[in-house]
């Protein structure tokens, strides 16, 4: 490997880039490279370095959906989704559901990861309906499967029966990590969670926000700065966490669909996306076991 200003350079050509390091986050410590740039392979000039916008998700309920919608269920992911996140910033900063291209917009420009600061629990909320064409009948009558309307008992054929289950994640808390090359567009958006200008919910419009949004903007690539996030969760002791983000070129990862395309109530539109994912453990610094520190 060659070097420049005394320090390692990596070719990306090559693909030899040290465990969780992104491209985006290479750069020379002494500006300018005065060798050839493409031998250098490290990005130089404007826009250089990534910023990442982090903020915060809690609340007593969330729901977020990557699968398709059943008939009889609406399940939850375990973290946001990509597309919920991303429509709840549009929201935010008063986009409309029909304008693809500013959709497209965030989209193409941000770069997404959630670092799971604490796992939720999947809870069930059942649900039944009933319509009958009678209104005199009443809500007792009509969940009782009897109805009798002027001395007939009303056939089960003339009832229409809709029983599902919602799934919600409930006690959940998560950190959200944008990054951006643009700082401006970072300002917008955190501007927007503080200020939203239409109501924001956490998945669903049942789930509504406990507290008020707000981030901070770092200069540091998305990854790195959720990992730094993750590790100062731990307090001395021993924690671990699942950090989800979008997979960079040439990474493993999972196919999940929910890239957003559009918004649209008469057409909503997802993308599949390569979405990795990498697990942050914090071991205590001290070797002094003290048993009252987790009471």
């Amino acid at each position: 490997m060659a070097s420049c200003a005394g320090r390692k350079i990596f070719s990306q050509r090559a693909g030899i880039l040290p465990a969780g390091l992104h491209p985006a986050e290479l750069q020379c410590s002494a500006g300018p490279c005065r060798r050839n740039r493409k031998r250098c392979g490290i990005r130089h000039g404007k826009g250089a370095f990534m910023s990442t916008l982090l903020f915060r998700l809690a609340a007593p309920m969330q729901a977020w959906g990557t699968e398709p919608r059943f008939d009889k269920w609406l399940r939850t992911g375990m973290e946001p989704s990509k597309s919920g996140v991303i429509g709840m910033v549009a929201s935010a900063m008063g986009i409309d559901r029909t304008d693809d291209e500013a959709l497209q917009n965030l989209v193409k420009r941000l770069r997404f990861g959630v670092c799971v600061d604490r796992e939720g629990t999947v809870i069930t909320d059942y649900h039944a309906t009933r319509v009958v064409p009678y209104p005199e009948c009443s809500y007792r009558e009509i969940f009782s499967d009897n109805i009798v309307i002027r001395g007939k008992k009303i056939p089960d054929t003339a009832i229409s029966k809709y029983d599902y289950k919602k799934y919600y994640l409930s006690d959940a808390a998560f950190t959200i990590g944008l990054e951006c090359k643009d700082d401006s567009l970072l300002h917008t958006i955190l501007e927007a969670l503080r200020h939203p200008k239409r109501m924001l919910y956490l998945g669903r419009k049942s789930c509504p926000l406990m507290e008020e949004l707000d981030g901070v903007i770092v200069k540091k690539a998305m990854l790195p700065a959720l990992k730094e996030h993750a590790e100062a969760q731990a307090d001395g002791r021993y924690h671990a966490c699942r950090i989800i983000y979008d997979a960079g070129k040439g990474e493993r990862g999972t196919l999940v669909n929910d890239e957003p395309v559009s918004f649209n109530a008469n057409k909503k539109v997802w993308a599949p996306r390569m979405a990795a994912e990498t697990m942050v453990e914090v071991f205590p610094q001290s070797e002094q076991h003290d048993p009252f520190a987790f009471i």
